[in-house]
């Protein structure tokens, strides 16, 4: 329900009046949106707006990616004005049905081109670490350059100020507009430590996790595996990120896999069995783990080991459950059934 009445152009003051005219013109004649709210502080809608213009009206950085980095914004606040303003615009410049359809499942889309993948990564990382890693900031700064990054960045400053506006005062959206699911989890933010070459303690890897996988029961983050036991960390040389490998649900043999899973509400649960000692832990929500007879409950906080047995993870609430997985392989269980490998 709205929290601010809705402005009376006939009870405006000179200032707001001066203000309101101003924006009326650059949108058919309408003060509506972000606009009304901030109008309450004629200076600040003043000041806010022409921000506005010069990203958005004159924005360099292209509308096809401006209306992408938006939409991740409004996702990532699940700011429903926002979002039902600019999903008709993405559309209008190019982006792909697909991918709006994911970011508003709250997905990783599987970007064509690499410079919507660069934008999604940007904004998303800073958004859930509040910093940019090296590397992700060597490449904004390779692909668009100083200006061009900025630009970016500030445009995506201004729409989380406009989210924040739209969700505090609770601004409306049509009735016949489709609303956006409750919020998606942030990325998970992954931080590698080891030595360098000096044996030196440092942090090789510090950023968002973007490259997800959809499985059977829910969206999953991989982000470490070993393949010896014992696992290899050796100091002062370069290591390849495991992230990126290819992933399957064991871990390599005599290895350990570390993933963390997104099961959405009303998930389909799928019996499985491998052979590994599996530590888990509920960081958020609630889930169910279905067993050959039984069910096990867990809430955000408890603890499972698991032991090779068959089981299946159904998410029963009406909210995401974030599930953190560390599989270490195990000796087989001689009772016939194969691994499961997705």
């Amino acid at each position: 329900m709205p929290r601010l009445d809705p402005l009376d152009p006939a009870r405006l003051t000179p200032e707001q009046q001066a203000v309101y005219d101003a924006i009326a013109a650059q949108h058919a004649g309408h003060v509506r949106g972000p606009w009304a709210v901030a109008l309450r502080v004629p200076e600040v809608a003043q000041h806010a707006h022409a921000l506005y213009e010069r990203l958005c009206v004159e924005t360099k950085l292209g509308k096809r990616l401006f209306e992408l980095m938006v939409l991740i914004v409004a996702r990532g606040w699940t700011s429903q004005f926002e979002w039902q303003t600019h999903e008709r615009q993405a559309r209008e410049h190019g982006l792909p049905d697909a991918t709006i359809e994911a970011l508003r499942r709250g997905e990783m889309p599987r970007f064509e081109r690499d410079d919507e993948q660069l934008v999604y990564d940007v904004v998303t990382e800073l958004s859930a670490t509040k910093a940019l890693s090296p590397a992700t900031y060597a490449r904004a700064l390779a692909a668009f350059g100083e200006e061009l990054l900025v630009e970016l960045i500030s445009a995506a400053g201004l729409y989380t100020m406009v989210a924040m506006l739209l969700n505090a005062f609770d601004v409306p959206i049509p009735p016949t507009a489709q609303p956006l699911s409750r919020p998606a989890p942030a990325p998970v933010r992954r931080v590698v430590t080891g030595h360098d070459r000096g044996n030196v303690a440092q942090v090789l890897w510090d950023s968002a996790i973007t490259k997800l996988k959809r499985g059977k029961s829910g969206m999953l983050t991989h982000l470490w595996n070993t393949k010896e036991t014992p696992a290899d960390i050796r100091a002062g040389g370069d290591i390849a990120d495991p992230g990126d490998e290819p992933h399957i649900t064991p871990p390599p043999p005599d290895g350990s896999r570390f993933v963390v899973i997104d099961f959405a509400p009303g998930n389909t649960p799928a019996m499985h069995r491998t052979e590994t000692i599996d530590y888990v832990i509920v960081l958020s929500g609630e889930i169910d783990m279905d067993m050959d007879d039984s069910t096990v409950h867990l809430r955000a906080g408890d603890t499972l080991i698991q032991r090779g047995t068959n089981h299946a993870w159904a998410n029963r609430s009406g909210e995401i459950a974030r599930v953190a997985f560390v599989l270490i392989d195990g000796q087989p269980l001689g009772i016939g059934q194969p691994r499961l490998n997705e």
